[in-house]
């Protein structure tokens, strides 16, 4: 028997409160799907991996595999618009002699070792197991905005990945749903509505869980961190911030420039500022928003701006920087940081901006979750000087302060 894992990682990051897909929300330096992929590459039977990415960042997590030495990761590929589509392209790219797969959501970034071979244990000789913990709430059934009686919870449990299956029987349970028009959330559901083939259960862990909403970073910060480490100590790279500043206090600085153009609305703080030009920029270029997030990536040493919202990516043309800033403090509390106060200028001559200043800090507040007396907005001219001076662009600069969680 030859075992290989599908990592799937193709959900749009929506209710995590993120504007890219959810497996690489970026966790110290590393997106989830490389902090779930690193359990598989230590479990000895594996002999192949392959992450299903969304459409756009297979170079990019080609190079952080590369960078952590995930040595049995065989291939990175494209997923598609549903779970089935994903989960069978990871399927197709596989190497033909893996008999046994595995399945897991790239969104549960605290698999373990022992729970991978656990899983590959109980799948020899069998069609399908699945990782489940039993249901310690107790469940109703909503009728009418009422509960009606719900089921008996020693009856129930919740599922988990990974998922293992035999190959064949996966692909075959595949393609007939593909001629029935069915698509299943999960492999578990799809083998046992179209082949009658149930799962047997091998024992879960609280901590496999999975990443769904921006408090999960937070909650979870501190197993995260664990993993990260354990990562470190494996490959001796460098793939969470510095920890120099024992006392968990660190500043950051940004700044950003852009160009005034006809044709294009001016936004600053998320506030639209009448006037007869607005900045030039592949997002809605709101320079202000720009700075602050530089400031609070640098503040954590995860980059800037540039490394997590590429301008030349479609998925953030136009976007509102508002969002973006917002991604921002989802990356920094998955690093285990949260914002703390935030000082920023607006460096330009026109127009005057001052009747605008305190929306602009009620916007950055409200995407930071700080109290706006946290968030400082000024403005300020070059006496004529300079681009800024004779109208050319906007510049703006941003002091932060952010703590460990």
């Amino acid at each position: 028997m030859k075992f290989g894992a599908v990592v799937v990682g193709g959900g749009k990051g929506e209710r995590l409160g993120s504007e890219i897909p959810k497996c690489l929300v970026k966790v110290g330096n590393l997106p989830l799907i490389a902090l779930a992929s690193w359990a598989f590459n230590q479990v000895e039977a594996i002999e192949s991996i392959v992450l299903v990415v969304p459409p756009g960042y297979e170079s990019k997590i080609k190079s952080t595999v590369k960078e952590l030495d995930l040595k049995k990761v065989t291939d990175v590929v494209e997923g598609g618009t549903e779970r089935p589509d994903s989960v069978l392209a990871g399927l197709n790219a596989m190497p033909a002699d893996v008999d046994h797969v595995l399945i897991h959501d790239g969104a549960r970034p605290m698999v373990s070792v022992e729970l991978i071979s656990k899983t590959i244990e109980a799948l020899a000789g069998k069609h399908a197991v699945t990782v489940a913990t039993p249901v310690t709430d107790t469940l109703h059934q909503l009728e009418d905005n009422h509960t009606a009686r719900g089921p008996d919870r020693d009856s129930l449990v919740a599922v988990q990945t990974p998922q293992g299956f035999n190959r064949m029987m996966l692909n075959r349970a595949f393609s007939i749903a593909r001629t029935r028009k069915l698509v299943t959330t999960d492999e578990v559901t799809l083998v046992r509505d179209v082949m009658g083939i149930h799962s047997e259960i091998v024992p879960g862990e609280s901590e496999n869980v999975k990443i769904t909403h921006p408090k999960d970073l937070e909650t979870f910060a501190a197993q995260l961190k664990k993993r990260v480490q354990k990562m470190e100590k494996s490959y001796s790279v460098s793939t969470a911030p510095s920890k120099s500043l024992s006392w968990g206090v660190r500043i950051g600085e940004g700044y950003d420039v852009h160009r005034l153009t006809p044709n294009r609305d001016l936004i600053l703080g998320g506030v639209k500022i009448p006037y007869n030009k607005g900045l030039l920029g592949h997002s809605d270029a709101d320079v202000l928003t720009h700075a602050i997030c530089d400031a609070l990536l640098g503040a954590a040493a995860l980059g800037d701006i540039g490394v997590h919202f590429p301008d030349d990516s479609y998925i953030f043309k136009d976007i509102s920087s508002l969002k973006l800033l917002s991604q921002v403090c989802t990356i920094l509390l998955g690093a285990g940081y949260r914002p703390v106060n935030i000082d920023s200028t607006l460096i330009m001559e026109k127009p005057r901006v001052a009747d605008y200043l305190y929306s602009m800090r009620k916007n950055i507040a409200k995407e930071l979750k700080l109290d706006v007396s946290n968030v400082s907005v000024k403005a300020t001219t070059t006496e004529g000087l300079g681009f800024a001076g004779m109208g050319e662009g906007i510049a703006s600069k941003a002091i932060v302060l952010i703590g460990k969680i």
